[in-house]
């Protein structure tokens, strides 16, 4: 209580570029961790170890340290595969998709509720984070070629007893036989293990398949994202601007009109007089003539 007391707020926008963040990425993870089982290719990977990446990134500038936490855990992996470290099985697949479900359920969230999510989320956060990281640690790579091994192995056991027709019948008495001689029993335990996620995730991942679209992707430094929002900022405030400069030239426009027509007015009333003048005038002129007429006769 005193930590998330004595945290900041986060500045709304950024929180805003973060969610943008995440629908972006998680896009991309979601459509691209469903084959990645299949097709580890370095090119393949990239994409997706670049999206965690710029999760980290993004949850970092945010200040929401507990999602750098996973994303960085999710960016190992998938960096790990790319380099042909440590390819990935299907429970690191699932490890991976379990931690974009939950970056994708952050990204549906309103903004203002995402870090008391993420506070809310803080043990799982770290289960999955040390899930993907003992996946890292541990040898599972030999636990993966051990059933293809002892599959030989449990294929020739069969072949010593006499009657093969029998075996139905006493199966549970050779699985008492076999158990203190071969460990192919043990063996068989971690493939059934093995296998039942491999059952699981096509039906989970036809669903995240579903009209998924992949966005693209841009990265950019966290100078410039900062450089980027203050000139968007001064831009807002110099549209604002305009806008007001705007409409004091349509009031200087409306006043312009009006006084339009009075100095018409004026202009018609002048000519009008100008010529009443040179009327007036040749009357004058005419009246003069006369007299000077009427004078000579």
């Amino acid at each position: 209580m005193t930590a998330s007391a004595a945290t900041p707020p986060i500045d709304s926008l950024m929180l805003d570029l973060f969610r943008v963040e995440l629908e972006n990425n998680t896009r991309t993870l979601e459509s691209g961790l469903v084959t990645a089982e299949r097709d580890q290719t370095p090119d393949r990977i990239e994409p997706l170890m670049r999206a965690a990446h710029s999760i980290k990134g993004a949850a970092r500038i945010v200040g929401l340290n507990t999602a750098v936490t996973l994303a960085h855990a999710m960016e190992d992996v998938l960096s790990a595969a790319q380099h042909g470290k440590r390819p990935l099985t299907s429970g690191a697949v699932d490890r991976l998709l379990k931690g974009n479900d939950f970056f994708a359920s952050l990204a549906r969230l309103d903004i203002h509720d995402l870090p008391a999510a993420l506070e809310k989320g803080t043990d799982e956060i770290s289960t999955m984070a040390g899930d993907l990281r003992s996946f890292l640690s541990s040898p599972q790579e030999t636990v993966k070629q051990a059933p293809s091994a002892a599959e030989p192995a449990v294929e020739r056991t069969p072949a010593t007893p006499a009657a093969a027709d029998a075996q139905p019948e006493n199966k549970p008495a050779a699985k008492e036989a076999l158990a203190p001689v071969q460990p192919s029993p043990d063996a068989s335990s971690p493939v059934n293990t093995c296998e039942s996620p491999q059952t699981a995730p096509p039906a989970v991942r036809s669903r995240r398949t579903q009209d998924k679209s992949e966005g693209g992707l841009v990265r950019v430094r966290a100078e410039n994202m900062n450089r980027l929002m203050a000139l968007a900022g001064e831009c807002l405030v110099q549209a604002q601007s305009v806008k007001t400069v705007y409409q004091s030239l349509l009031v200087l426009k409306k006043e312009i009109s009006e006084l339009e027509n009075p100095v018409r007015n004026a202009i018609e009333l002048r000519d009008e007089k100008e010529d009443g003048a040179e009327n007036l005038q040749e009357a004058l002129s005419g009246v003069v003539s006369t007299q000077e007429t009427v004078a000579r006769e």
